[in-house]
């Protein structure tokens, strides 16, 4: 009978470490084009909107605009900021996890020698960043961004860009 191969948890860590620093180096730099569309292009400008939208929702005595009218107004806009941002961050981290999938099989062509076993204890390692739990990261942010836009005083807080930073810093 074959001995089993295994790995120590030491060995596990160095992998992941390598894993760790791959996704470091998928990170979006300030001066990266991607950032500074996503962030000033979008985020910054729709929290600015929704800072004035709940300003003039506040003076409303003094305002033409109903507030039914500026709260209808700031909904629209969070679904369109939502579709923007949200798309982006899930573009984004696709990006990532191809960067990931890319260092994974070069980890498994280095450490093929080690056997089965070492390869499904890697691919366990490797498995708890999926997709599914980016997607998922995304989505909770971009529906906190939304019903903070949409509650009153909360609205001054700068949802977008703080969703947008967020997802920036991602391994």
């Amino acid at each position: 009978m074959e001995e089993e191969l295994t790995i120590s948890e030491q060995e596990i860590r160095e992998v992941e470490e390598m894993v760790e620093r791959a996704g470091a180096s998928a990170r979006i730099s300030p001066l990266d084009p991607d950032f500074i569309l996503v962030l000033f292009g979008a985020a910054i400008p729709f929290d600015i909107i929704f800072g004035i939208l709940e300003l003039l929702g506040l003076l409303s005595a003094w305002v033409p605009i109903s507030p039914v009218t500026l709260k209808i107004i700031s909904i629209i806009l969070n679904i369109l900021a939502f579709t923007i941002i949200c798309g982006w961050a899930i573009w984004r981290s696709q990006k990532i996890i191809k960067t990931r999938e890319a260092q994974k099989k070069a980890l498994q062509e280095t450490l093929a020698k080690r056997g089965m076993a070492l390869e499904k204890q890697l691919t366990k390692a490797l498995a708890k960043r999926g997709m599914k739990a980016l997607v998922r990261r995304v989505l909770i942010r971009g529906l906190v961004a939304v019903i903070g836009g949409i509650l009153p005083l909360v609205a001054f807080i700068p949802f977008w860009t703080i969703t947008v930073i967020l997802t920036l810093r991602e391994k």
